[in-house]
């Protein structure tokens, strides 16, 4: 059985990842997360068989208290009457699709989240038929 062992640091919503490798201690990973501003540091501990295939894994999550929290500021608009959604949370965001889409058939909603680079497109859903 072969065991392999690797961290990743993480955002709050997991969306954006960087694997550090197996060979950094876990003060080196805390200090590479800190580095790169990700208040989440994962452990993983892969098994794998003879032939490669995953037996068994663990994942364990440290919280980098000192790293504040990425507050994502994302938004959800229609293609097509261009109304926009205020709600809050993303399961609140998620119903407002939901049901202005199935309100206003063949209307197209579109998830945007903002980044360095502006506002960009993270999801793009397909009108209710």
């Amino acid at each position: 059985m072969d065991l392999a062992t690797y961290w990743t640091v993480r955002d709050t919503t997991a969306a954006d990842c960087l694997e550090l490798g197996p060979v950094l201690t876990r003060e080196e990973a805390e200090a590479e997360a800190r580095r790169h501003r990700f208040p989440f540091l994962v452990f993983h501990r892969d098994y794998r068989d003879d032939t490669h295939i995953l037996v068994h894994a663990e994942h364990i999550i440290y919280r980098l208290y000192d790293v504040p929290l990425l507050v994502l500021q994302q938004r959800i608009f229609c293609r097509i009457c261009g109304v926009e959604c205020d709600e809050a949370t993303p399961r609140s965001r998620e119903n407002w699709r939901d049901f202005h889409e199935f309100e206003n058939m063949g209307h197209q909603t579109v998830e945007l989240r903002w980044t360095a680079q502006g506002w960009i497109p993270v999801r793009r859903s397909d009108s209710v038929q």
